[in-house]
């Protein structure tokens, strides 16, 4: 398409290696100082040297989460584009910087918080200054949308805390700021000209949407009394809300179109994955289906990009065996192209573009390299490489990762990842790792807990089972509650895999963190002749206990989610034991690893510990890694190392890597 293609010139090149680099270049010589072929942990543990990079609207800086590495915290780096230079912007003490964003061409906002448990508020920096200045102090804040159209306006949705606040706003980012005492407790911070902008209808809000003039028209409304949750719209600020015609369990909203009337929704029209329309919301029709893949579900794990010069949907992201764009913009599928000519090794992906659609944002990875961020200037033809995100990984060294089917007992074709280690020969001591969610998918890609524990010597299966996202109605929705057929699945991904001759069929092990340490405590319980040892973390054991706890939390909204999906509890408490397995811990046959964050929010650590007191109760073989200050997962590097160093104890013990070792597993019974 061009006649020439620039790399960065020598003084950004130079520039980027002194102002950041240092860290990697240290980080390289500690690994080779290790004198062996075994990859040190640190180089999989560690997070990536630059990651969640986003483009400024002119295209001329990138802002990226960086890790401080001596403190252990996540701060924040912009990058000029046109002279290379770097600013680092760290937040206060031991808080670490998250989901930053553009506010204009000038200045970045950003949440801080305390290892993704405790939110301390939303900050703004001016992408030349190292000092950032709060927004809002206190409360759960969660910004709706940048208003374009209106300089240093922010449209901000505070959904817990004092009542005094509680609601949603429209704040001058200007603005001076002034502290509220309530009670005699920490002051909030908050502009002094803001109001209250909205009066809302009652309800819990779970999910806000501003349409492209940034006026909140649309939401996700749950009512506890009426057990009802719903869509609501309105055609203008002044104009009444109204319920959309929409069943959440069967439609999912993108966002509004730029013409105001119109919303983009995925839907199944009958067919076996959802479609993507356009819906008038005047006249409640929808028009033709403008993209559907008849085998995946593109909804799940994907994302949908405007165009602010073209002003209209210009493509999508979304997940099949691999990861796959559609554009439908002749600009988008010009710079994809170029893209995929001078990189052709690994993936690319846009992930971000200036506002006149002419410099993009694009990140080149595979299976085996994490990935390096690249600019494409598609007006001087140079397309530009940045930084790797993980520049200490040799590529080469790791484990490559393949799609693979497999046949549930039921006829039913899953997909699942399987990644060899670089030596060894079949069969290979293997561990199963279903994924958490349960509604997520596992997708191809480098995986730094799948390389660490392939480094160790380890076949590695990650199986979709039958309620993973992204996939057609028979496989992510007709059975997405029924939890034993899940690890019916799971089971059968591992037989697949020792009838392949893959698998050593005594040296296997199950492993899994959320959803994925339930699945993994089913493996040990339910086929207690199948496995060799299991590694549950951050896990739910006991259904009944979590449905029970869910009832006051989030308006009701999750308590009548899973009494309707998964039983309730006073018609379905047999039911919701049956799929338990701390109810039937007496079938365990293989020694127990239980890690949890005790600050866990999302899977109760008392879940772990009631596990933990029942295995040590019953003298069942079991070991334990509870960390203080964690939540659903370990953020501090340290407590990383510490977790999977126990991992690793663990499997040396019970799953030997080579063959006709003698392993301490089975019980004698």
């Amino acid at each position: 398409m061009f006649n020439t293609w620039q790399l960065l010139s020598e003084k950004i090149k130079a520039n980027w290696k002194l102002s950041f680099f240092i860290y990697a270049v240290l980080s390289l010589v500690s690994i080779q100082a290790t004198g062996t072929d075994r990859i040190p942990m640190e180089t999989i543990i560690q997070r990536p040297a630059v990651y969640n990079a986003e483009l400024s609207p002119k295209g001329d800086y990138v802002a990226f989460l960086i890790p401080d590495k001596k403190r252990d915290i996540v701060g924040m780096m912009t990058m000029n584009l046109k002279t290379g230079k770097t600013n680092i912007v760290k937040p206060h003490g031991t808080l670490d910087i998250y989901n930053l964003s553009w506010l204009n061409n000038d200045e970045v906002y950003f949440q801080v918080g305390k290892r993704n448990i405790y939110v301390q508020g939303l900050h703004l920096v001016h992408k030349d200054k190292k000092n950032a200045r709060a927004i809002w102090l206190s409360n759960m804040v969660t910004v709706v949308d940048r208003l374009r159209n209106e300089d240093n306006r922010l449209l901000l949705w505070v959904e817990s805390g004092s009542s005094i606040f509680k609601g949603l706003y429209k704040i001058n980012t200007g603005s001076d700021f002034r502290i509220v005492s309530l009670g005699g407790r920490t002051g909030v911070l908050y502009p002094k000209n803001m109001k209250k902008k909205y009066t809302l209808p009652d309800g819990h809000f779970l999910h806000w949407y501003a349409d492209w003039e940034g006026l909140p028209r649309m939401a996700l409304l749950h009512h506890q009394v009426e057990d009802q949750t719903r869509w609501i719209v309105r055609s203008g600020m002044d104009q009444p809300w109204r319920e959309l015609p929409f069943d959440i369990e069967d439609v999912d909203i993108a966002g509004f179109d730029f013409d105001g009337n119109y919303i983009f929704v995925n839907v199944d029209q009958g067919e076996i994955t959802p479609g993507l329309y356009r819906y008038n919301l005047a006249e409640r029709e929808f028009g033709e289906a403008l993209f559907r893949d008849l085998n995946y579900d593109h909804s799940i794990n994907g994302s949908l990009a405007f165009s602010l010069k073209e002003r209209r949907l210009v493509g999508l992201h979304y997940y099949r065996q691999k990861p796959v764009s559609w554009w439908i913009s002749d600009n988008f599928i010009n710079a994809q192209a170029v893209l995929d000519q001078s990189l052709p090794d690994g993936i690319n992906q846009i992930v971000g573009f200036s506002d006149d659609d002419t410099i993009f944002l694009a990140v080149n990875f595979s299976d085996r390299n994490p990935g390096a961020y690249f600019i494409l200037d598609m007006e001087k033809h140079t397309i530009s490489k940045l930084l790797d995100r993980q520049p200490w990984i040799d590529s080469t060294k790791m484990a490559a990762t393949k799609p693979v089917w497999y046949a549930a007992r039921d006829g039913l074709s899953l997909l699942a990842y399987l990644t060899l280690p670089v030596a060894g020969a079949k069969p290979y001591p293997t561990i199963v790792l279903p994924h958490g969610g349960p509604w997520v998918r596992d997708v191809w890609g480098f995986d730094r807990e799948v390389q660490y524990l392939a480094s160790l010597g380890y076949a590695v299966l990650q199986p979709n089972y039958r309620g993973s996202a992204g996939f057609h109605s028979e496989i992510s929705l007709e059975d997405k509650f029924d939890f034993l057929k899940m690890h019916d699945d799971v089971t059968d991904a591992a037989k697949y895999l020792i009838d392949e001759g893959i698998a050593d069929p005594h040296r296997l092990a199950i492993m899994g963190s959320d959803f994925g340490g339930y699945l993994a405590f089913c493996g040990a319980v339910f086929e207690p002749d199948l496995y060799r040892a299991c590694i549950t973390n951050v896990g739910i054991f006991d259904w009944y206990d979590l449905v029970k706890s869910t009832e006051y939390i989030k308006g009701g909204f999750a308590f009548d989610y899973f009494s309707e999906h998964l039983g309730s509890l006073q018609d379905d408490e047999t039911y919701l034991r049956s799929i338990s397995p701390i109810y039937r811990i007496g079938d365990i046959n293989v020694p127990v690893l239980v890690g949890h964050g005790k600050e866990d929010h999302t899977a109760p650590f008392r879940q772990s510990r009631s596990l933990f007191r029942k295995l040590e109760k019953q003298n069942l073989p079991h070991e334990k890694i509870f960390i203080p200050w964690e939540g659903h997962g370990y953020f501090s590097i340290k407590n990383k190392r510490k977790y999977y160093a126990k991992v690793e104890e663990f499997l040396g013990k019970h799953v030997p890597l080579e063959p006709g070792v003698k392993e301490s597993i089975a019980l004698d019974r």
